[in-house]
């Protein structure tokens, strides 16, 4: 029986060994994949290209059941809006991962993968104004990376240095950065026509966010609940400080550099709980609600949009939410900037069935619609404001 095998085996190898033969013999050793295939009469063979560009509807949104929509079950990097004419249309996407690019129409509710071009380990994506550029930063064992891709006709790529934080696109073509040394932090603009790069400012401090600006650019300490922090104006290498500095303190303002800021900090009057307000000049409107900066849009023509659970936080309680320590069910609210009037517009949870924990929130320029992520899966859901 063994011998039976042995020889069973030995005969299927001598068969490929001089079918191997005999196919060199014929037509000499193929160059590629493809004609090996058709030498042999199967045809061509196309090979899958791992980073092959593509464009193909791969969804059908229904945009039109309410106001309030999850567009993503697939976890997203980052978005934003499509800016075309006058109106609002499209928004775009990265897949958290792998760094496809996806759009959507907001009138038809058709979603289109754009780019199927694989950047792994994607956890941050910014566009410009016109969609036909992205920022995607990258978090694998090999480390951190940025890579600035350009979609459309141009597809080309750019490398940033690997510390690039605080990514904006001030317009379509120019991406501001902030990178950090030992001696401290330097802005940057990066232009995409002429590939050149530009400073802006040294400041002698690491730990900062920068608030990017039309008119002007501010920036704060990291909130801390133990080191007070402030809000400061950039002018060149030259800083001024705007309002007074506060424990747990953090910030947003219009892109459009009105002299509105909203901020949230430490109340000590108040066990030190946090509070937040609107500051414009020397008045100062006091919120109902606990307003953190990643959960609001200041918008230019006095509105506001905040999710807030209104619970009372902690002066701890920011830093417990970055490190997802905590997290919230939250409310939609809408604020009017200049009177202070707040009116709540969704109760996400009875609408949806399911706590979302709101972050990253954007604003179109038409105030038409609304966009954020669910902080517990990276989703992506809108809020239509016009009917």
């Amino acid at each position: 029986m063994r011998r039976t095998i042995f020889i069973t085996i030995g005969s299927v190898i001598l068969l490929l060994i001089f079918s191997v033969w005999v196919y060199l013999l014929l037509f000499g050793a193929p160059k590629e994949v493809n004609e090996a295939f058709t030498n042999l009469g199967f045809g061509s063979f196309t090979p899958i290209e791992e980073n092959q560009e593509s464009l193909e509807q791969t969804a059908q949104l229904n945009l039109q059941s309410g106001n309030l929509s999850q567009l993503t079950t697939r976890p997203v990097a980052g978005f934003g809006f499509i800016v075309t004419g006058s109106t609002t249309e499209k928004l775009r996407y990265a897949e958290r991962g792998t760094g496809y690019i996806f759009e959507i129409d907001l009138i038809s509710g058709v979603e289109t993968r754009v780019s199927a071009k694989t950047n792994l380990g994607v956890t941050g994506a910014y566009f410009s104004t016109d969609g036909n550029a992205v920022a995607l930063v990258s978090e694998t064992d090999s480390g951190r990376r940025v890579n600035l891709e350009e979609l459309g006709d141009r597809e080309r790529s750019h490398s940033l240095p690997t510390t690039a934080t605080n990514l904006y696109f001030s317009t379509s073509t120019e991406l501001r950065y902030l990178t950090t040394t030992s001696e401290g932090s330097v802005g940057y603009v990066y232009n995409l026509d002429e590939m050149t790069t530009d400073e802006l400012f040294f400041l002698p401090l690491s730990d900062v966010n920068i608030l990017w600006g039309s008119e002007e650019t501010l920036f704060y300490n990291l909130p801390s609940p133990s080191l007070r922090g402030g809000l400061y104006r950039i002018n060149s290498n030259l800083t001024s400080k705007v309002g007074e500095s506060a424990f747990a303190f953090s910030a947003i303002a219009p892109k459009s550099g009105t002299g509105t800021y909203l901020t949230t900090e430490a109340n000590i009057e108040q066990n030190g709980n946090l509070k937040s307000s609107i500051q414009t000049g020397s008045s100062t409107i006091n919120l109902p609600f606990v307003a953190l900066p990643e959960k609001c849009a200041l918008y230019e023509n006095n509105k506001m949009w905040c999710a807030s659970n209104a619970l009372e936080l902690g002066r701890g309680a920011q830093t417990d939410w970055y490190k997802g320590l905590i997290r919230f069910a939250d409310l939609l609210w809408q604020v009017d900037v200049s009177t202070g009037k707040t009116v709540l517009l969704d109760n996400i949870t009875e609408i949806s069935g399911r706590d979302v924990d709101v972050i990253d929130l954007q604003v179109d320029r038409n105030s038409t619609y609304l966009l954020f992520k669910n902080k517990q899966d990276n989703t992506l859901w809108l809020r239509r404001l016009v009917d």
